[in-house]
Parts: structure tokens; sequence; C-alpha cells
């Protein structure tokens, strides 16, 4: 998988915006930056996505086909 497959998106919870990461199997990451709107959290979820080939063996783990991976609810 390529970063440039990757898109950069946002989601909306109860307490704010959240940036998201949306793979081209279906998968999706949630990430744990809150943001207090839909186009700073579209910002960051671009900016993580030029971070990627820095660290190319994290394409390769996340997420699985289909698979939601919300990671506010990580402790």
């Amino acid at each position: 998988m390529e970063s440039e497959d990757i898109v950069g998106a946002a989601t909306r919870k109860e307490n704010g915006w959240y940036p998201v990461l949306e793979f081209p199997n279906g998968g999706r990451l949630i990430t744990d930056i809150w943001c207090e709107s839909k186009e700073h959290a579209e910002l960051e979820a671009w900016e993580m996505i030029e971070f990627l080939p820095i660290y190319p063996e994290s394409l390769n783990e996340l997420p699985k086909p289909n698979q939601l991976i919300d990671l506010r609810l990580v402790d």
C-alpha cells in the first residue's frame, strides 16, 4: 500500500472533530487528535499522510480490510 492511496478525512464525535485516515481496503483509522473544526481535522489527517513514507512499516500494519480503529478508545 502506498501513502498516496490513503485519503485524509474528518469525523464528528460528541466533543469535537477528529482526523481520519481512510484506506483503499475500506479500513478507517480515527486518530485521538481533538480539533475544533472539520477543516482543522482534515488538515491534520493530510499532514499525517505526508509523514507516512518516513515510517513505511506502518502502512503494512493498519488497518485490516473494512476494520475501524478508533485511537480515542485506546489507553
